[in-house]
């Protein structure tokens, strides 16, 4: 049986009471309210619109960089700590991870989200992009943080054909239960 964070079964909790005590158009109000949220969260700490003006990846690297809070470190890798969680961190002898997480382009487009899995997922460190598998380990469970991974750490040159494309800075708002 999969363990969900408190906030998470409030969420959910939340969802249910909403799906059997409203009516269908106080149900998309609140949807609707959810997802400007969302959007908002997305256009303040994720994205910002200055981020967005950026040219290239070198641009946009720099520029996120200075922002208040954003960590880079020696190969690129930025990360900024939303949320600090006081769970134990992830090791180098551990071999894989459960999160929450929304994929997104530089372009704001959402390429991957563990939504669509069904709720956190469980990777092998060796089967997800260096980046991301780097960034995880730098925070303890509990945290929510947002990682902005340089193609190099990414999926480089190559990208996923339809999904990704080469040289792209993946976006990960990750929470880490």
């Amino acid at each position: 049986m999969k363990s969900f964070s408190l906030k998470h079964r409030i969420i959910l909790l939340f969802c249910l009471m909403t799906v059997l005590i409203m009516p269908l158009s106080a149900q998309k109000l609140t949807m609707d309210v959810l997802d400007k949220s969302y959007t908002e969260y997305y256009n303040n700490m994720i994205l910002p619109d200055s981020l967005k003006k950026a040219e290239t990846n070198e641009e946009f690297i720099r520029m996120n960089g200075a922002r208040e809070g954003v960590i880079t470190d020696k190969n690129d890798l930025q990360y900024l700590v939303v949320t600090e969680g006081n769970g134990l961190t992830y090791r180098h002898h551990d071999t894989d991870f459960i999160i929450y997480y929304n994929g997104f382009l530089r372009n704001g487009t959402l390429f991957d989200s563990s939504s669509t899995h069904g709720g956190p997922v469980q990777f092998g460190f060796n089967e997800v992009v260096r980046g991301l598998s780097t960034a995880v380990k730098k925070v303890p469970r509990g945290s929510r943080m947002i990682i902005y991974i340089p193609p190099k750490l990414g999926y480089g040159k190559k990208g996923i054909k339809g999904v990704i494309p080469s040289d792209a800075i993946l976006i990960f708002d990750v929470e880490i239960p």
